[in-house]
């Protein structure tokens, strides 16, 4: 509507003095006043994508909006969100820029950028403290180069030896894992391509003296499974976070991932 308003004000602006003038002056005027619409046409076209698109390319689990179309749960409110992390400062207190025998992980162009060795994963822990029994965790990322894959994890153990993962690798396999690397889920996502940017949502939750974990990619469930203590052990409430991994059995360069964003939140 001001789109509108605005061209028409400058449209009678132009006539009014293109009536006022003769020959030469009032096409001068005319073809001033196409100028000016098409300006004040460009102006606002950028100010309403100014306007929207801050947010556009982030993941929403607000208490409003539903982190995956086939999951009713939702936070309560506000106070439920735990972290949201677009990687743009080093001001969350995330343990980065430490090199070990599993690769590194360090803040890069507003990324965070992953770089597993082959054949080995690098494990990241979120800065949440604590964390609750339900949550749901969603993270942006790509993989850049070579080949291997990302992921969540949750309920991890106090020395990070065990936790659930949530991981999609390069071939576009999905998977939910115990504590013990057995897959308690495992499907192929047709036409995925991990090379552009995706996001992974997971639920962990309490259910019925189990696990319930839930798997969707880009706003579709994908999988879901049961943690429970005849799978290997029950996990109990405990630290999240991210991953990637580079398989040491393929030719090329490994893994390089990069996370654009992640966000966690309590779950009723």
């Amino acid at each position: 509507m001001e789109l509108a308003g605005l061209i028409v004000g400058v449209a009678g602006v132009v006539v009014t003095l293109a009536s006022m003038l003769r020959g030469r002056g009032k096409w001068i005027v005319a073809t001033f006043g196409i100028l000016l619409i098409l300006v004040a046409t460009a102006l606002v076209v950028l100010s309403r994508l100014n306007s929207g698109g801050a947010a556009a390319g982030h993941p929403s689990l607000s208490p409003n909006a539903s982190a995956s179309r086939t999951s009713s749960a939702t936070p309560s409110s506000d106070d439920d969100v735990l972290l949201g992390d677009d990687f743009h400062t080093a001001d969350h207190g995330w343990q980065l820029g430490h090199d070990d025998a599993r690769g590194a992980a360090r803040y890069e162009l507003g990324r965070l950028r992953v770089q597993p060795k082959p054949g080995y994963a690098k494990w990241i822990t979120a800065p949440i403290h604590p964390v609750p029994a339900n949550v749901r965790i969603a993270a942006k990322a790509h993989l850049e180069a070579g080949q291997g894959g990302w992921g969540i994890w949750c309920r991890g153990t106090a020395d990070n030896s065990r936790q659930y993962e949530f991981s999609v690798t390069h071939a576009g396999d999905a998977y939910i894992k115990n504590g013990y690397d057995r897959a308690l889920g495992k499907t192929n996502i047709p036409g995925f391509d991990i090379t552009r940017e995706n996001t992974m949502t997971v639920d962990c939750r309490d259910a019925n003296g189990d696990v319930q974990l839930t798997m969707s990619m880009n706003g579709e469930q994908v999988l879901s499974a049961q943690g429970s203590d005849g799978d290997g052990g029950l996990l109990g409430p405990g630290p999240v976070g991210l991953h990637a991994f580079a398989f040491g059995d393929t030719a090329g360069a490994p893994a390089d991932v990069r996370f654009s964003y992640f966000e966690a939140v309590r779950l009723p």
